[in-house]
């Protein structure tokens, strides 16, 4: 394999006091940069292997080492192409704005004003009426 193994064992044990989510989350993230490693398809399979043997050791049910790794998507890492593509297409379509507002945060008043010049593309940013500095202290 031509990348650097990943730091592959450093994952919550399964009967640990993390949420159960951050725990399938930090083994998702694990199994991703094991299939984001540059090589080949046999080493990432390895790879992929290691981790799901390391889950298991730490307690981790196989229902949810299952579901991790059916849930990689093999063509997640999208080339520098289509990433510019992506960023062309979203952004092309932007008009300069009509122009800028600054409005003063009311609330339940500021965010729909907001709404409404948005939709005649004028740009809005909020700032609040009390700060710090003009507050009177007794």
């Amino acid at each position: 394999m031509l990348g650097k193994p990943t730091h592959r064992d450093g994952c919550f044990d399964f009967e640990s006091h993390h949420h159960i989510g951050r725990k399938v989350g930090t083994a998702g993230a694990l199994a991703h940069g094991a299939q984001a490693l540059p090589g080949t398809h046999a080493g990432g399979r390895d790879e992929l292997n290691h981790i799901a043997s390391t889950l298991k050791c730490i307690g981790y049910p196989e229902k949810i080492t299952k579901q991790v790794l059916r849930n990689l998507n093999p063509n997640s890492l999208p080339s520098p192409e289509e990433l510019f593509g992506q960023f062309r297409k979203r952004f092309a379509d932007m008009d300069k704005p009509n122009g800028y507002v600054t409005l003063p945060y009311i609330s339940g008043i500021t965010e729909g004003l907001r709404r409404i010049l948005q939709k005649q593309n004028i740009r809005g940013a909020t700032k609040p009426l009390n700060t710090a500095k003009n507050a009177s202290f007794p």
